[in-house]
């Protein structure tokens, strides 16, 4: 079934990057590959949409405390002539929203053999709105992360990005170890669904499918950031850094 998702979506992100012609916002990116991906429950896609264009998710840390960073560096100055003194931001105090991968899978390898969850993602907080509770802790997951990363004032949007795909491919070697062979082969692992029966070599077929198919999603989802998240980094970056004035 993974598969199927895999080469829908792969050919809606190499029509994205060969056909547009006009930019496209991260919002309707994110509803284009879910609606390309859903199998039911496809009004989310449209509600998270709505929501996505509507209000933009945000970042703190994972006890969701919001301290002003220390050090934040001014913004770059506006284009006006003005001679005062660089503008200088500081994180606004604002509940952050965590809702995993957003419009794209939150694991799209839904890798069942591996030794730990291929999971990406999850969604967090309000059932409707993702929006977390006071005190409420931040899920280790690499979009996750990626989601408080954005959603920090005066974050870098590329180390964001480059820390997301290497939690990624970590998420992936932890499940899949680097430079090991299949664990079915020789009886290392018992089969998912009858751990009493040892797996066979049909079942390593399949476990290299996941291997490979883990990190080309890692891949895949870092690319869609490079190309079309520049949009959503810079509404996440206006609306959850204020500026700091006197007084």
């Amino acid at each position: 079934m993974y598969w199927r998702t895999a080469a829908v979506s792969l050919a809606f992100l190499f029509c994205l990057s060969a056909g547009a012609q006009s930019p496209v916002d991260g919002c309707t990116v994110q509803h284009q590959l879910c609606a390309s991906t859903c199998t039911d429950n496809c009004e989310k896609c449209e509600s998270d949409y709505r929501r996505c264009k509507g209000g933009i998710k945000v970042d703190v840390d994972a006890a969701n405390v919001r301290p002003e960073p220390p050090g934040l560096p001014p913004l770059p100055p506006s284009d006006d002539t003005d001679d005062g003194p660089p503008k200088v931001y500081r994180q606004r105090d604002i509940p952050h929203i965590v809702d995993g991968c957003s419009n794209v899978p939150d694991d799209p390898c839904s890798g069942d053999l591996g030794w730990s969850s291929t999971r990406f993602g999850s969604e967090q907080g309000d059932e409707d709105t993702n929006e977390l509770a006071p005190g409420e802790a931040v899920e280790n997951l690499p979009c996750n992360n990626h989601d408080i990363c954005y959603q920090t004032c005066g974050a870098d949007k590329a180390v964001c990005d480059q820390k997301m795909y290497e939690d990624m491919v970590a998420v992936c070697n932890k499940a899949y170890r680097p430079n090991e062979s299949c664990p079915y082969a020789d009886g290392r692992r018992k089969c998912w669904l009858a751990p009493q029966v040892l797996c066979g070599l049909g079942n390593c077929s399949e476990w290299y499918d996941e291997k490979f198919s883990c990190q080309r999603w890692a891949t895949r989802y870092k690319w869609g950031l490079e190309k079309f998240g520049g949009s959503a980094y810079e509404e996440r970056q206006e609306q959850y850094c204020e500026e700091v004035t006197e007084g």
